[in-house]
């Protein structure tokens, strides 16, 4: 299918809470990022369906009917006025997801977006003064739908990770010393792959994989080798539909966790880590109808490990907050706009504190709910963006190293970065 996810740009955070994700190389806004499970009005209906029919050539060219570039399209080469809020860059077509990370050569951010409709990923390189230059785009495996980034376990350069949901394979594109990408490589995981997170091995502190198949409930983990490579995967049982996973540091037993988004049972479950850096059968814990996707980050009282998630069904986010024993509370909600497609966490640019950023991809904006001193939130803001936003993230921006959000929009083939002011709030 053809629905995506993410979030990126991370490390304030990430170093809080001990995330062990290497997913954004070099960043530092960002706890984990996110995954979106919708394509702009087609609805939950339309994933339930998907989950039986299929994943074939007929839903590839639906998408890539709805995804067709208007009549007069302006032409993509450099920034473009965006509709909403937000400067928009050009990307390949169909932009299913976003991440950011830190260029191998300048250091300053850098987007990679997962082009569902092109099979490929479009790079765009960040500039001095904030903004980005055109893409560069790589070919992929057949209909991405997330990318990620990573430390290379030989090089430490960025590389990419990127999930081709039609075909059940990763492609691992490893960075050059230039900044530019290496064709890809291909590793076999489960049915349906929708998203991809990177962390950092507790045992050999090289990079892993953790990939979310929708279609055969697992979540495979794809285990890095010292040359930069990968072993074969490892599965494990998820639920039903897992859409989107984040790795996290358990606050009792230092392992790495994994927390997956569950859309067919409305519940999120948590896979805490053993020993020997497998992972134990999942506890469950209720979220709210159609949970797409999920981000963990530092509570703001306690510093322990806390869950948000985007529930496209009910117009709302849950948030789980941690216990000292690695568990979860039960959810407390926040009502956003209609069908929140992605979640991301990030530190506020006036208070330190953790906020939550989530795109409305039936509202065509993003919702900020800003972080209490108590490790609540406070109502949202909203923030008009163009149509159909399907993913968020952060991240640090290269001028005034405030956070900045982006955002993937399949519809107009581009992406749409809201720049932070000084007191927490967003500007195009």
């Amino acid at each position: 299918m053809t629905f995506v996810r993410r979030s990126i740009g991370q490390q304030h955070l990430l170093g809080a809470i001990g995330l062990a994700s290497v997913a954004v190389v070099g960043l530092d806004i960002v706890a984990s990022r996110g995954a979106t499970t919708t394509a702009s009005s087609r609805g939950t209906w339309a994933r339930r369906w998907g989950r039986h029919a299929g994943r074939g050539a007929l839903v590839t060219a639906i998408l890539a009917l709805a995804f067709s570039p208007a009549p007069g399209q302006a032409a993509r080469n450099g920034a473009i006025p965006s509709v909403g809020a937000g400067t928009g860059y050009p990307t390949g077509h169909g932009p299913y997801s976003v991440a950011a990370f830190a260029d191998a050569v300048t250091k300053r951010p850098d987007l990679v977006t997962a082009n569902n409709a092109a099979n490929s990923v479009s790079v765009l390189r960040g500039k001095a003064d904030g903004s980005f230059q055109a893409p560069a785009t790589y070919r992929v495996g057949k209909s991405p739908t997330d990318a990620t980034v990573f430390a290379d376990a030989a090089t430490g350069r960025p590389d990419l990770a990127v999930t081709n949901n039609a075909v059940g394979t990763v492609s691992v594109l490893r960075g050059r010393a230039d900044g530019t990408f290496q064709a890809p490589a291909t590793y076999a995981v489960g049915a349906g792959p929708r998203f991809v997170a990177a962390f950092k091995d507790a045992a050999t502190g090289r990079p892993d994989l953790a990939v979310a198949n929708e279609v055969d409930d697992t979540v495979s983990v794809l285990r890095g080798v010292a040359d930069g490579s990968f072993r074969a995967s490892e599965t494990y049982p998820a639920g039903s539909m897992p859409v989107c996973v984040a790795v996290f540091t358990d606050r009792a037993t230092g392992r790495l966790d994994l927390a997956i988004a569950d859309f067919g049972r409305d519940t999120i479950n948590v896979l805490r880590g053993k020993a020997d850096s497998s992972f134990q059968a999942p506890a469950t814990y209720v979220a709210g109808a159609g949970p797409n996707s999920l981000v963990a980050f530092a509570d703001a009282t306690t510093s322990r490990v806390d869950l948000a998630v985007a529930n496209s069904a009910a117009n709302s986010v849950s948030v789980l907050r941690g216990k000292a024993d690695g568990t979860f509370q039960p959810q407390v909600t926040y009502t956003v706009a209609q069908e929140p497609s992605s979640v991301a966490a990030f530190k506020d640019a006036a208070t330190g504190r953790p906020n939550l950023a989530i795109a409305n991809v039936g509202a065509n904006s993003v919702s900020v709910l800003r972080g209490k001193a108590d490790g609540t939130f406070q109502p949202q803001v909203a923030y008009t963006v163009d149509q159909g936003p399907e993913s968020v993230t952060a991240f640090k921006d290269a001028a005034t190293n405030r956070p900045d959000l982006v955002v993937a929009l399949p519809v107009g083939d581009t992406v749409s970065v809201l720049r932070g002011a000084t007191n927490g709030t967003f500007h195009g």
